[in-house]
């Protein structure tokens, strides 16, 4: 985590004093984790797991239409990721991760976020924004287009697209 300051107080001491708030509350309604599918290859490859297993144990599918998103999987309605304040996957979390507090594709912040009263401590999130932008696009383009709806759809995807 970056340990830039904004006067006095740095990056990672706000999140330390938040206490992970982000990575709790998931209810797969209006609050979960999209993952890209380039996130999903990371995220497999970080874990040593094929990515039919990662699927299976850490990712949810959810009807979005003709197809479905894959999003990461909570325990107790937070991330399975989380252990305690920290993210066990910190090095390869979701680029959707990466940019919080800041909501793409524009600048907009989540104001229930303490770093959102810190804008001057965002330039590590920002430099991801066209990333995840991109990202997310290419991996919606790719569901949309092979209606994937089941983990065997989206293992075909990702090896299509690999």
């Amino acid at each position: 985590m970056c340990s830039r300051r904004s006067n006095t107080v740095t990056k990672k001491e706000i999140c330390e004093r938040c206490g992970a708030k982000c990575c709790r509350g998931v209810d797969y309604k209006r609050w979960y984790v999209r993952v890209t599918l380039r996130d999903i290859v990371r995220i497999a490859a970080r874990l040593d797991l094929d990515i039919l297993d990662l699927l299976r144990k850490y990712i949810v599918l959810l009807p979005q239409g003709a197809y479905s998103i894959p999003v990461l999987r909570a325990v107790d309605s937070s991330c399975m990721f989380l252990r305690v304040t920290r993210c066990t996957i910190h090095e390869v979390k979701p680029l959707a991760c990466r940019v919080y507090p800041i909501i793409p594709p524009g600048d907009r912040l989540d104001l229930r976020c303490p770093l959102s009263r810190f804008p001057d401590l965002l330039d590590e999130e920002r430099s991801y924004v066209r990333q995840y932008v991109e990202e997310f696009l290419e991996t919606e383009s790719l569901l949309s287009r092979s209606k994937t709806r089941t983990v065997d759809d989206l293992v075909r995807v990702i090896k299509s697209y690999l």
